[in-house]
């Protein structure tokens, strides 16, 4: 499963951008690429205005909230 995070200007095709994608899980273990910093630093940074405006979308289509993709990565890297 690979799950990337989408600003409002971004569109589903933009997932194949480096920076978009947050990572993905291979055997129970999650991978992360660009698009994980680039969430981090919002987090760090609490911009509420970039945050509120993020979508993370997996690779099925299903949306997820910022707190639900981190409780996933959380039980991941257990």
């Amino acid at each position: 499963m690979t799950y990337y995070i989408l600003f409002p200007q971004d569109t589903e095709e933009d997932c194949s951008n480096d920076c978009n994608i947050l990572g993905h899980v291979s055997f129970n273990k999650f991978h992360r690429n660009d698009g994980f910093d680039v969430l981090n630093n919002a987090i760090i940074n609490f911009d509420h205005l970039i945050l509120s405006s993020i979508r993370i979308i997996d690779s099925n289509g299903i949306n997820h909230t910022i707190t639900d993709f981190l409780d996933i990565v959380a039980e991941l890297t257990k």
